[in-house]
């Protein structure tokens, strides 16, 4: 098997469709795997998929195990020698399977490789980024990120001012479409299911890139994301796990200013 796609559901069944149709429309000569990790939906995702999509691989959990643990539990049945870990909020471009396999064939030092992420219209969606620090979390959720000198700094972390057409070496990219290799993942481990939601994708990285891969941005692989970010300010409970979540990965590779 080349390739296993791996998608973590919850209550995710209104984008189920597009994804997965767009997923079996792909033009490539890869043998690959469809598994869908289900989260304890209430809406009925896992026997949508089970009646529409036989040839999808199902899971479902009792209880809803967070995004790192979801994905680990995909990876372990999965039978492809790369894993493809994608939302799904997501549809793939006709080619964008054949692009990142090839992309990261052509990388052997490639541990992880993300796609070109698009808003709903085309456009650009930021989805690869410097590695955050005390500063970027305060910059990005409190009042300081009005100040210029902060909104620069955000800029230069997003890594908005660069052209998203070439390909080059990151520091992390977004889970939302992220490629590795089974071999890879056994050597550094999988998703560190302490994070219930948010930094399991650059924890991965951040390992990757200690273990002396490279992670990289591969702009010819192209994929709609389908993801509607609310305010950076607004407090929820999904800043709630974001805090923690941040806690976490500095608690474990160190706090930086």
């Amino acid at each position: 098997m080349d390739l296993s796609i791996i998608i973590v559901s919850y209550n995710s069944k209104a984008f189920l469709q597009d994804c997965l149709e767009s997923l079996l429309k792909t033009k490539d000569d890869l043998e690959k795997e469809i598994i869908l990790v289900d989260n304890h939906s209430q809406d009925d995702s896992a026997s949508f998929v089970r009646a529409g999509f036989p040839q999808v691989k199902v899971i479902e959990n009792e209880v809803n195990y967070g995004f790192a643990r979801a994905n680990n539990i995909g990876a372990q049945v999965a039978s492809g020698e790369y894993l493809l870990f994608l939302n799904p909020d997501t549809s793939v471009r006709e080619t964008a399977l054949k692009e990142i396999i090839g992309f990261m064939r052509q990388k052997p030092e490639a541990g992880a490789v993300g796609a070109k992420l698009l808003n709903s219209d085309g456009s650009l969606q930021l989805s690869c980024r410097e590695f955050y620090t005390l500063r970027t979390i305060l910059s990005s959720r409190t009042l300081l990120r009005r100040w210029p000198r902060q909104a620069q700094y955000l800029r230069r972390n997003l890594m908005v001012d660069w052209d998203h057409k070439e390909s080059r070496k990151v520091d992390w990219v977004l889970g939302a479409c992220l490629l590795t290799t089974r071999r890879i993942m056994e050597k550094i481990g999988y998703f560190d299911e302490g994070y219930l939601l948010y930094f399991e994708d650059m924890d991965l990285c951040y390992r990757l890139k200690k273990a002396g891969y490279g992670v990289y941005y591969c702009p010819s692989a192209e994929v709609y994301h389908h993801y509607q970010r609310g305010s950076a300010g607004r407090f929820s409970r999904k800043t709630i796990w974001h805090i923690k979540s941040a806690i976490r990965f500095f608690n474990k590779f160190g706090w930086r200013l």
